[in-house]
Protein backbone atom coordinates (compact mmCIF):
# COMPACT_ATOMS: atom_id res chain seq x y z
CA UNK A 1 0.00 0.00 0.00
CA UNK A 2 1.71 2.93 -1.74
CA UNK A 3 2.51 5.73 2.11
CA UNK A 4 0.40 8.91 1.86
CA UNK A 5 3.30 10.83 3.39
CA UNK A 6 5.67 10.09 0.90
CA UNK A 7 3.19 10.64 -1.77
CA UNK A 8 2.28 14.12 -0.85
CA UNK A 9 6.10 14.67 -0.13
CA UNK A 10 6.89 13.22 -3.73
CA UNK A 11 3.95 16.35 -5.27
CA UNK A 12 5.33 19.07 -2.57
CA UNK A 13 8.79 18.27 -4.86
CA UNK A 14 7.14 18.45 -8.08
CA UNK A 15 5.00 21.30 -7.88
CA UNK A 16 8.42 23.31 -6.45
CA UNK A 17 10.51 21.87 -9.34
CA UNK A 18 7.85 22.91 -11.79
CA UNK A 19 7.71 26.53 -9.91
CA UNK A 20 11.63 27.02 -10.10
CA UNK A 21 11.62 25.57 -13.66
CA UNK A 22 9.22 28.45 -15.19
CA UNK A 23 10.65 30.60 -12.63
CA UNK A 24 14.28 29.74 -14.34
CA UNK A 25 12.32 30.11 -17.80
CA UNK A 26 11.06 33.52 -17.41
CA UNK A 27 14.71 34.61 -16.24
CA UNK A 28 16.31 32.80 -19.06
CA UNK A 29 13.79 33.55 -21.78
CA UNK A 30 15.90 36.22 -23.82
CA UNK A 31 18.60 33.54 -23.94
CA UNK A 32 15.74 30.94 -25.05
CA UNK A 33 16.17 32.63 -28.26
CA UNK A 34 19.03 31.70 -29.85
CA UNK A 35 18.61 28.02 -28.57
CA UNK A 36 15.18 27.19 -29.19
CA UNK A 37 15.63 27.06 -32.75
CA UNK A 38 19.07 25.54 -33.17
CA UNK A 39 17.22 22.44 -30.92
CA UNK A 40 14.03 22.57 -32.92
CA UNK A 41 15.59 22.39 -36.13
CA UNK A 42 18.48 19.57 -34.57
CA UNK A 43 15.17 17.29 -33.81
CA UNK A 44 13.25 17.77 -36.61
CA UNK A 45 16.72 16.57 -39.07
CA UNK A 46 17.92 13.63 -36.91
CA UNK A 47 14.39 12.17 -36.62
CA UNK A 48 13.13 12.64 -40.51
CA UNK A 49 16.91 12.23 -42.30
CA UNK A 50 16.37 8.75 -42.10
CA UNK A 51 12.84 7.93 -43.40
CA UNK A 52 13.44 10.97 -45.92
CA UNK A 53 16.88 8.92 -47.19
CA UNK A 54 14.17 5.84 -47.93
CA UNK A 55 11.33 7.94 -49.07
CA UNK A 56 13.26 9.67 -51.78
CA UNK A 57 14.82 7.01 -53.33
CA UNK A 58 13.68 5.30 -56.74
CA UNK A 59 11.49 2.52 -56.21
CA UNK A 60 13.46 -0.72 -56.51
CA UNK A 61 13.08 -4.03 -58.42
CA UNK A 62 11.85 -7.13 -57.29
CA UNK A 63 14.56 -9.30 -58.21
CA UNK A 64 17.23 -6.70 -56.19
CA UNK A 65 15.47 -7.09 -52.82
CA UNK A 66 17.06 -7.66 -50.07
CA UNK A 67 16.55 -8.22 -46.28
CA UNK A 68 15.95 -4.56 -44.52
CA UNK A 69 14.01 -1.23 -45.74
CA UNK A 70 12.51 -1.07 -49.06
CA UNK A 71 10.27 0.92 -51.11
CA UNK A 72 8.03 -0.49 -53.67
CA UNK A 73 5.66 1.39 -56.08
CA UNK A 74 2.78 -0.48 -57.96
CA UNK A 75 -1.17 -1.68 -58.00
CA UNK A 76 -2.48 -3.37 -54.89
CA UNK A 77 -4.56 -6.48 -56.19
CA UNK A 78 -6.30 -8.70 -53.29
CA UNK A 79 -4.96 -11.81 -51.80
CA UNK A 80 -7.79 -12.60 -49.71
CA UNK A 81 -11.04 -12.18 -49.19
CA UNK A 82 -11.82 -8.25 -48.55
CA UNK A 83 -13.61 -6.72 -45.96
CA UNK A 84 -16.20 -3.55 -45.26
CA UNK A 85 -15.25 -0.05 -43.50
CA UNK A 86 -17.08 0.13 -40.37
CA UNK A 87 -19.06 3.70 -41.22
CA UNK A 88 -19.25 4.20 -44.88
CA UNK A 89 -19.53 0.06 -45.69
CA UNK A 90 -17.19 0.41 -48.33
CA UNK A 91 -15.78 -2.91 -49.74
CA UNK A 92 -11.54 -2.46 -49.66
CA UNK A 93 -8.42 -4.16 -48.07
CA UNK A 94 -7.99 -2.36 -45.61
CA UNK A 95 -9.01 0.31 -43.50
CA UNK A 96 -8.00 3.13 -40.54
CA UNK A 97 -11.50 4.48 -38.75
CA UNK A 98 -11.10 7.22 -36.27
CA UNK A 99 -14.43 9.02 -34.39
CA UNK A 100 -13.80 12.53 -33.12
CA UNK A 101 -15.67 14.50 -31.08
CA UNK A 102 -15.22 18.27 -31.52
CA UNK A 103 -15.79 19.68 -28.42
CA UNK A 104 -16.37 23.50 -28.62
CA UNK A 105 -13.99 25.94 -26.98
CA UNK A 106 -13.78 29.82 -26.00
CA UNK A 107 -11.48 30.30 -29.69
CA UNK A 108 -13.32 27.25 -31.58
CA UNK A 109 -13.45 23.76 -31.33
CA UNK A 110 -10.94 20.69 -29.57
CA UNK A 111 -10.84 17.28 -31.52
CA UNK A 112 -11.49 14.48 -29.11
CA UNK A 113 -10.63 11.36 -30.93
CA UNK A 114 -13.12 8.98 -29.19
CA UNK A 115 -11.88 5.70 -31.15
CA UNK A 116 -9.57 4.02 -33.56
CA UNK A 117 -10.05 1.13 -35.56
CA UNK A 118 -7.62 -0.38 -38.26
CA UNK A 119 -7.54 -3.43 -39.82
CA UNK A 120 -5.26 -4.30 -43.29
CA UNK A 121 -5.75 -7.87 -45.53
CA UNK A 122 -2.93 -9.64 -46.54
CA UNK A 123 -2.10 -7.89 -50.40
CA UNK A 124 0.04 -8.34 -53.54
CA UNK A 125 1.59 -5.46 -54.67
CA UNK A 126 2.04 -5.65 -58.66
CA UNK A 127 5.16 -4.22 -60.13
CA UNK A 128 6.91 -3.17 -63.37
CA UNK A 129 9.11 -5.87 -62.24
CA UNK A 130 7.27 -8.42 -60.39
CA UNK A 131 4.55 -9.35 -57.40
CA UNK A 132 5.54 -9.22 -54.02
CA UNK A 133 3.10 -10.27 -51.02
CA UNK A 134 2.91 -7.47 -48.56
CA UNK A 135 1.37 -8.02 -44.56
CA UNK A 136 -1.27 -6.47 -43.88
CA UNK A 137 -0.29 -6.66 -39.72
CA UNK A 138 0.66 -3.29 -38.86
CA UNK A 139 0.36 -1.38 -41.99
CA UNK A 140 -0.06 2.25 -41.47
CA UNK A 141 -2.79 3.89 -43.33
CA UNK A 142 -2.91 7.46 -42.44
CA UNK A 143 -0.67 8.80 -45.21
CA UNK A 144 -4.27 7.24 -47.80
CA UNK A 145 -6.61 10.31 -48.57
CA UNK A 146 -9.39 10.31 -46.15
CA UNK A 147 -13.38 10.10 -46.86
CA UNK A 148 -14.82 12.30 -43.82
CA UNK A 149 -18.26 12.84 -42.58
CA UNK A 150 -19.21 15.07 -40.12
CA UNK A 151 -23.03 14.65 -37.90
CA UNK A 152 -24.01 18.61 -37.25
CA UNK A 153 -26.31 18.16 -33.73
CA UNK A 154 -28.60 21.29 -33.25
CA UNK A 155 -28.81 20.00 -29.60
CA UNK A 156 -27.05 22.53 -27.04
CA UNK A 157 -25.44 19.61 -25.12
CA UNK A 158 -24.72 16.97 -28.03
CA UNK A 159 -21.46 17.96 -29.33
CA UNK A 160 -20.46 17.57 -33.28
CA UNK A 161 -19.20 14.20 -33.71
CA UNK A 162 -16.64 13.23 -36.85
CA UNK A 163 -16.56 10.17 -38.69
CA UNK A 164 -12.93 9.32 -40.93
CA UNK A 165 -11.87 6.67 -43.01
CA UNK A 166 -8.72 5.91 -44.61
CA UNK A 167 -9.23 2.98 -47.21
CA UNK A 168 -6.99 0.83 -49.08
CA UNK A 169 -8.67 -0.72 -52.14
CA UNK A 170 -8.27 -3.37 -54.91
CA UNK A 171 -6.31 -1.86 -58.08
CA UNK A 172 -4.94 1.31 -55.53
CA UNK A 173 -2.08 3.25 -57.54
CA UNK A 174 0.30 3.30 -54.03
CA UNK A 175 3.52 3.35 -52.82
CA UNK A 176 4.78 0.83 -49.79
CA UNK A 177 7.53 1.39 -47.39
CA UNK A 178 8.53 -1.37 -45.13
CA UNK A 179 10.92 -3.96 -44.71
CA UNK A 180 11.78 -7.04 -46.74
CA UNK A 181 11.46 -10.00 -44.53
CA UNK A 182 12.20 -14.21 -45.52
CA UNK A 183 8.75 -16.15 -44.62
CA UNK A 184 8.99 -19.80 -43.73
CA UNK A 185 9.54 -20.71 -47.13
CA UNK A 186 12.42 -18.20 -47.57
CA UNK A 187 10.55 -16.20 -50.11
CA UNK A 188 10.94 -12.15 -49.29
CA UNK A 189 7.69 -10.52 -48.25
CA UNK A 190 7.21 -6.92 -47.12
CA UNK A 191 6.29 -6.54 -43.79
CA UNK A 192 6.25 -5.03 -40.47
CA UNK A 193 9.44 -5.27 -38.56
CA UNK A 194 10.42 -3.69 -34.63
CA UNK A 195 9.72 0.35 -35.01
CA UNK A 196 10.90 0.25 -39.02
CA UNK A 197 8.14 2.58 -41.03
CA UNK A 198 5.96 0.86 -42.12
CA UNK A 199 3.23 2.69 -44.11
CA UNK A 200 1.35 2.88 -47.58
CA UNK A 201 1.11 6.56 -49.25
CA UNK A 202 0.88 7.97 -52.98
CA UNK A 203 2.95 8.48 -55.60
CA UNK A 204 1.56 12.25 -55.48
CA UNK A 205 2.44 12.85 -51.74
CA UNK A 206 5.88 11.65 -52.14
CA UNK A 207 5.98 14.42 -54.64
CA UNK A 208 4.94 16.95 -52.95
CA UNK A 209 7.24 16.24 -50.23
CA UNK A 210 10.34 16.31 -52.22
CA UNK A 211 8.81 19.69 -53.37
CA UNK A 212 8.06 21.04 -49.93
CA UNK A 213 12.30 19.33 -49.04
CA UNK A 214 13.24 21.74 -51.85
CA UNK A 215 11.72 24.83 -51.34
CA UNK A 216 13.30 24.43 -47.56
CA UNK A 217 16.14 23.73 -48.75
CA UNK A 218 16.51 26.62 -51.22
CA UNK A 219 15.78 28.91 -48.44
CA UNK A 220 18.23 27.15 -45.53
CA UNK A 221 20.51 29.85 -46.47
CA UNK A 222 18.21 32.82 -45.97
CA UNK A 223 16.71 30.83 -42.41
CA UNK A 224 20.36 31.49 -40.96
CA UNK A 225 21.22 34.91 -42.03
CA UNK A 226 17.88 35.80 -39.97
CA UNK A 227 19.04 34.10 -37.24
CA UNK A 228 22.39 35.73 -37.16
CA UNK A 229 20.62 39.15 -37.28
CA UNK A 230 18.14 38.61 -34.79
CA UNK A 231 20.81 37.18 -32.55
CA UNK A 232 22.88 40.28 -33.23
CA UNK A 233 20.04 42.97 -32.52
CA UNK A 234 18.99 40.77 -28.96
CA UNK A 235 22.57 40.77 -27.75
CA UNK A 236 24.80 42.62 -29.32
CA UNK A 237 22.83 46.02 -31.13
CA UNK A 238 24.21 49.34 -29.68
CA UNK A 239 21.22 51.70 -27.74
CA UNK A 240 19.01 53.89 -30.17
CA UNK A 241 16.89 56.27 -28.70
CA UNK A 242 13.02 55.36 -30.87
CA UNK A 243 10.32 56.96 -28.89
CA UNK A 244 8.06 53.85 -28.11
CA UNK A 245 5.03 53.32 -30.05
CA UNK A 246 1.69 51.68 -28.60
CA UNK A 247 0.49 51.72 -31.61
CA UNK A 248 3.03 49.55 -33.58
CA UNK A 249 2.65 45.78 -31.24
CA UNK A 250 -0.87 46.10 -32.72
CA UNK A 251 0.29 47.10 -36.32
CA UNK A 252 3.43 44.22 -36.45
CA UNK A 253 0.63 41.65 -34.76
CA UNK A 254 -2.74 42.58 -36.73
CA UNK A 255 -1.45 44.47 -39.76
CA UNK A 256 0.35 41.98 -41.66
CA UNK A 257 -2.73 39.25 -41.40
CA UNK A 258 -4.83 41.65 -42.57
CA UNK A 259 -2.16 42.74 -45.91
CA UNK A 260 -1.81 39.18 -46.51
CA UNK A 261 -5.53 38.96 -47.17
CA UNK A 262 -6.18 42.37 -49.03
CA UNK A 263 -3.02 41.27 -51.24
CA UNK A 264 -4.21 37.94 -51.81
CA UNK A 265 -7.67 38.44 -52.40
CA UNK A 266 -6.28 41.41 -54.96
CA UNK A 267 -3.79 38.79 -56.82
CA UNK A 268 -4.79 35.23 -56.62
CA UNK A 269 -5.62 33.04 -59.52
CA UNK A 270 -4.34 35.62 -61.78
CA UNK A 271 -1.40 35.07 -64.22
CA UNK A 272 -0.46 38.98 -65.29
CA UNK A 273 2.29 40.54 -63.61
CA UNK A 274 0.33 42.79 -62.00
CA UNK A 275 -1.02 40.05 -59.84
CA UNK A 276 1.85 38.33 -59.41
CA UNK A 277 3.38 41.62 -57.23
CA UNK A 278 -0.15 41.03 -54.94
CA UNK A 279 1.11 37.42 -54.62
CA UNK A 280 4.45 38.11 -53.92
CA UNK A 281 3.63 41.09 -51.35
CA UNK A 282 1.24 38.60 -49.63
CA UNK A 283 3.84 35.55 -49.40
CA UNK A 284 5.68 38.30 -48.18
CA UNK A 285 3.16 39.52 -45.22
CA UNK A 286 2.20 35.78 -44.09
CA UNK A 287 5.53 34.41 -44.14
CA UNK A 288 6.75 37.77 -41.84
CA UNK A 289 3.82 37.43 -39.73
CA UNK A 290 4.47 33.62 -39.29
CA UNK A 291 8.53 33.93 -38.04
CA UNK A 292 7.63 37.27 -36.38
CA UNK A 293 4.36 37.00 -34.30
CA UNK A 294 6.05 34.54 -32.19
CA UNK A 295 9.44 36.85 -31.19
CA UNK A 296 6.95 39.85 -30.64
CA UNK A 297 4.85 38.52 -28.23
CA UNK A 298 7.79 37.07 -26.05
CA UNK A 299 9.39 40.32 -26.32
CA UNK A 300 7.00 42.12 -25.38
CA UNK A 301 6.18 39.97 -22.20
CA UNK A 302 10.02 40.14 -21.01
CA UNK A 303 9.79 44.19 -21.62
CA UNK A 304 12.62 44.39 -24.12
CA UNK A 305 13.56 47.56 -25.46
CA UNK A 306 11.61 49.17 -28.16
CA UNK A 307 14.49 49.51 -30.52
CA UNK A 308 15.23 46.05 -30.13
CA UNK A 309 12.01 44.90 -30.93
CA UNK A 310 11.52 47.58 -33.75
CA UNK A 311 14.77 46.70 -35.30
CA UNK A 312 14.26 42.93 -34.97
CA UNK A 313 10.68 43.13 -36.38
CA UNK A 314 11.97 45.35 -39.61
CA UNK A 315 14.88 42.92 -40.19
CA UNK A 316 12.15 39.77 -40.22
CA UNK A 317 10.38 41.56 -43.13
CA UNK A 318 13.32 42.69 -45.08
CA UNK A 319 14.86 39.56 -45.16
CA UNK A 320 11.82 37.27 -45.85
CA UNK A 321 11.72 40.10 -48.79
CA UNK A 322 14.97 39.49 -50.19
CA UNK A 323 14.65 35.77 -49.50
CA UNK A 324 11.28 35.43 -51.66
CA UNK A 325 12.59 37.68 -54.40
CA UNK A 326 16.03 36.14 -55.15
CA UNK A 327 14.11 32.68 -55.19
CA UNK A 328 11.18 34.11 -56.87
CA UNK A 329 11.66 31.88 -60.36
CA UNK A 330 12.45 28.76 -58.73
CA UNK A 331 9.74 28.92 -55.99
CA UNK A 332 7.31 29.56 -59.25
CA UNK A 333 8.83 26.48 -60.76
CA UNK A 334 7.86 24.53 -57.42
CA UNK A 335 4.71 26.25 -56.98
CA UNK A 336 3.74 25.13 -60.99
CA UNK A 337 5.28 21.55 -60.05
CA UNK A 338 2.57 21.35 -57.29
CA UNK A 339 -0.24 21.92 -58.65
CA UNK A 340 0.73 19.82 -61.64
CA UNK A 341 0.56 16.96 -59.08
CA UNK A 342 -2.82 18.54 -57.77
CA UNK A 343 -4.39 18.27 -60.79
CA UNK A 344 -3.02 14.53 -61.77
CA UNK A 345 -4.41 13.23 -57.84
Amino acid sequence: MPNPFVSNNLKNIGCVVLCFGIALGVFFTKFLVPVIPLLIGSIAYFSTIKLKNITFKEPQKIAELNDGQVLLEGTVLKLEEEINSPYFNETCIGYLYKEIEYIPIDDGYNDDVKSIITECKNFTLSTNSGNITIKGNGLDLKQLNPRTHNEHSLKPDINDVGHVEHLLKNNDQVVIIGTAIKNIYQRLEIGKKDNEPFFVTTKSKIETQKISFQVLKRLFPWMCILYLVVNYILFFAPNKNIPKSDVFAFVAIFGLPVLFVVFWVIGKDKKDWFSQVFQYLASVCILSSLLSFPLIILFYMIELEFYKIYYIFISVLSVVALALIFNLKKLTAYNNQHEKIKEKS
